[in-house]
């Protein structure tokens, strides 16, 4: 073949086309690369992965996902497969309280700490010998009640859907949803022996985390069971009813009180102690953050505090407080000691990491992680008996403990 001028400029066409076409496609998987591996083009940044670290990331994971698709017998959800490589890097970490929340996980945690959700407003628990899940208290005011569901009632169906056999968990998930919705609901009725069909209007609920008694002598009785968002507002209504009776001193029960949020045992403790500090933070780079009381919202009134081995966290921020400026009694057995504030992150997917971020101190400067707090008055519970199995006050040593110690206050 004899190369003429003509074919020599199709040739050079040509060579031009596969060349533009090359520089095209490369600009093109260039573009969705990097637009899909955003975090590759700001790897290089302090305080996160490498660029060949990043590369390593997604080459590994795509050679598993890939090996899998190849060689596994089963069938697997890709989606869990990626949560479970999230969940893993947190858990790798080492720290018990650094943790990964699917978009799942993390919805149920911001009901956990604000106290409140689109709800029907009953307390339920599964009934073994019908294999179904029975209303034990319906909450006054609250939706159900308004929609005559009674104490007793079992859960048939939901939507038309058998929920017989599910979990209480998996059960409040399908009746939990946005306010002002609607949910139908049938139920089994033992006290007529019939079915009863309900259409209930989902409403706000806010878990009470709060009780609260007069008892004699102008003894007042407060427990808070966690420090969620809503907990600082139904202290202050308890503690202004008891006020209304003539409360003159207080015994509040920290028993079994995991902890919550640091801003919700700020204000409660503000309504406490004099001024001062409450607590202070200090993160990974030293810098610290002081939480203080001011005097408007003192107490000024007899106090004594029951804490157990399961009071920790917030708990042992607000007994701490209390012991440290001397304006109320510990009783009961040393604190569970858990001195970290751990942060929530959320992200662009509905999903969240909670990070260990700070240490926190008592206002003396105790750092009480792993160590707890020994109360003033150390008295247990018999052997066998656990705090949520009591009855009654009278059945309770440790409560009676600290009635009497608030009696010689008051005396």
């Amino acid at each position: 073949m004899f190369w003429n001028k003509e074919n020599r400029e199709d040739t050079k066409s040509f060579i031009s086309g596969f060349v533009c076409g090359l520089l095209l496609m490369g600009a093109v998987v260039f573009g969705v690369f990097a637009y899909t591996h955003s975090y590759l083009l700001t790897a290089m940044k302090s305080d996160g992965l490498t660029v060949k670290q990043a590369l390593q990331l997604v080459k590994k994971a795509d050679a598993i996902v890939r090996t899998l698709d190849s060689l596994y017998l089963g069938e697997y959800d890709t989606e869990a497969l990626l949560d479970g490589a999230y969940e893993g890097m947190a858990e790798a970490v080492g720290d018990p309280y650094t943790r990964y929340y699917t978009q799942e996980q993390y919805e149920k945690f911001q009901v956990s700490t604000t106290g409140t959700y689109g709800g029907l407003g009953v307390t339920i628990v599964k009934n073994d010998a019908t294999g179904r899940i029975r209303v034990v208290s319906v909450y006054e005011g609250g939706p159900s009640e308004a929609a005559g569901v009674q104490q007793g009632d079992e859960f048939m169906k939901v939507e038309g859907e058998d929920v017989t056999g599910l979990t209480t968990d998996e059960l409040a998930a399908k009746l939990k949803g946005p306010i002002d919705t609607a949910v139908t609901i049938t139920f089994y009725r033992p006290a007529t022996d019939s079915e009863v069909e309900i259409e209930i209007t989902r409403k706000k609920i806010e878990v009470p985390t709060v009780e609260h008694e007069m008892l004699e002598d102008g003894v007042g009785y407060i427990a808070i069971s966690s420090f969620d968002e809503i907990t600082p507002n139904q202290f202050d209504a308890a503690l202004e009813e008891l006020r209304g009776q003539g409360l003159r001193g207080l015994i509040l029960d920290l028993r079994d009180n995991l902890g919550g949020r640091v801003d919700a045992v700020e204000k409660i403790a503000d309504a406490l102690l004099p001024e001062g500090i409450i607590t202070y933070t200090v993160d990974k780079n030293g810098e610290k953050i002081t939480y203080n009381s001011d005097a408007e919202h003192s107490l000024g009134l007899p106090l004594t505090v029951l804490v157990n081995e399961n009071s920790a966290s917030a708990s042992e921020i607000l007994a701490g407080a209390i012991q440290d400026h001397g304006v109320g009694t510990l009783v009961g057995t040393r604190t569970y000691g858990k001195g970290l504030v751990q942060r929530t992150v959320p992200f662009q997917d509905d999903t969240a990491l909670k990070v260990t971020m700070a240490k926190y101190y008592t206002p003396n400067g105790n750092y009480i992680h792993g160590v707890g707090i020994e109360p003033d008055i150390v008295i247990d519970l018999p052997t066998g008996v656990s705090y949520q199995s009591l009855a009654s006050h009278q059945e309770d040593i440790q409560f009676l403990t600290a009635y009497e110690a608030l009696q010689t206050m008051l005396d």
